[in-house]
């Protein structure tokens, strides 16, 4: 289980500002000057092994209901139009570039993004779509789809996500800020779904989770990004309690 790391967190190790973890997992978060051109979400690219690949997950080309500019669930939930980590009909390592131009034009849901591209800096190229505070990176190079990520609305709690997937595989919390407070973020990792959550920064080193914790962000990345269950910060999920942040 692991994802993406920022351009902020590779110069600082653990702290984040965004989506972190230098060499492993990645994190959603509320970057302080984020915008169009520099999205919350960017993708970093760990050199580890790729994971196995998970199972094809079938394209949905149209054949859904059209939302009316709510992301809901996203569809982790409810499965609907398709589940993780496919979010209507946008596939990790599956939807090339294409057949996501294809699917932002025809869905409402995505008439407020727009593209970005820092390559040129050493940055990162995708969609930026902050009306559902979320993100599509492109593989470097190549013209798949490499992680996304979205903000539910409404939002769901870590024991909806218990009650449909059962128990996660491992959890993270790491400092964020590099403030006198010390703050926290705690993220818990599916590694079947290929599928992160992210919730609440927080302030202290010890973060509660507990059945009604609210998910803040959800994000798939394709198996190459998603190793969590190799990176030594990640806990094996021990059930709901507390967790303290990682000091690596």
């Amino acid at each position: 289980m692991r994802c993406p790391a920022t351009p902020l967190t590779r110069g600082i190790g653990l702290a984040l500002g965004l989506l972190p973890l230098v060499t492993g997992g990645c994190l959603l978060g509320q970057g302080q000057g984020s915008d169009e051109s520099n999205p919350t979400w960017v993708v970093g690219h760990p050199t580890i092994a790729p994971a196995t690949e998970p199972a094809q997950v079938p394209l949905v080309t149209g054949d859904y209901p059209r939302p009316t500019g709510q992301v809901a669930d996203g569809g982790f939930l409810s499965r609907e139009p398709c589940g993780p980590p496919c979010f209507w009909g946008i596939v990790p390592s599956q939807t090339s570039e294409d057949q996501l131009s294809s699917i932002l034009a025809e869905n409402p849901l995505f008439s407020g993004c727009n593209s970005y591209d820092s390559t040129a800096e050493g940055g990162y190229r995708g969609i930026s779509c902050p009306q559902f505070g979320g993100s599509i990176s492109h593989k470097p190079g190549g013209s798949q789809v490499e992680c996304l990520g979205f903000s539910p609305d409404p939002s769901f709690t870590l024991g909806d996500a218990v009650s449909q997937y059962g128990q996660p595989d491992g959890a993270l919390v790491v400092q964020v800020g590099v403030s006198d407070r010390v703050r926290s973020v705690a993220l818990v990792y599916y590694d079947e779904i290929l599928t992160r959550l992210r919730f609440s920064e927080i302030e202290g080193r010890l973060y509660a989770l507990e059945p009604t914790t609210i998910v803040e962000d959800v994000l798939y990345c394709e198996a190459s990004l998603h190793m969590g269950d190799q990176d030594p910060r990640v806990e094996p999920w021990v059930g709901y309690g507390e967790y303290r942040v990682s000091d690596d």
